[in-house]
């Protein structure tokens, strides 16, 4: 469910959304599984100038044979909707080879306050945090940024230069994205 006030340029809004998917080996499925994903945004605008928008995002599958659960209903995360600073997809677990498996689990939080310069123009500073994980002592993965922002007739389009915080070599990486913030 979404709740928006301000059309493609938001000025207060809330996100709600729940996305459940199963399969059982009676029913037509390889493997008996249950998929469960929630998230949650926040944007609030404060004065003529200030955006704050807040995100949380959570996912698990239950399977008792998750070695074959497919990659492609795995948990990968990174990139421009998720944790910045990361190449898109790349924060999963991984096997012996260090090829990426993807995850039972998936935690995102992110943290974006922007200010207005000039009618359609704005900059952004943001951080974001998450980690798709089979064990819960696994690492959060890091990333913080600045923005520009550009309010479109399709919504805003933002370019990002994120910084891996978390990572010992500190991976930067330009993020483009088109789209309403909710």
């Amino acid at each position: 469910r979404t709740r928006v006030r301000g059309g493609t340029s938001p000025y207060w809004g809330q996100q709600l959304s729940v996305q459940f998917m199963g399969g059982h080996s009676d029913l037509f499925s390889d493997i008996d599984l249950f998929k469960s994903v929630l998230g949650m945004k926040w944007l609030r605008t404060f004065g003529d100038k200030h955006k704050l928008i807040l995100g949380l995002d959570y996912g698990a599958i239950s399977s008792e044979d998750f070695d074959r659960v497919p990659a492609s209903h795995r948990f990968y995360i990174g990139g421009d909707r998720s944790v910045r600073g990361f190449k898109y997809r790349s924060i999963s677990p991984e096997d012996s080879d260090g090829e990426l498996t993807g995850g039972r689990f998936m935690e995102v939080g992110s943290i974006e306050y922007d200010y207005n310069l000039y009618q359609k123009w704005s900059v952004a500073t943001f951080i974001d945090a998450g980690r798709a994980f089979d064990h819960f002592d696994e690492r959060y993965r890091v990333g913080t940024g600045v923005g520009v922002r550009w309010q479109s007739p399709v919504g805003p389009l933002r370019l990002d230069l994120a910084v891996g915080v978390s990572e010992d070599d500190r991976p930067i990486r330009f993020h483009l994205s088109l789209g309403p913030d909710l």
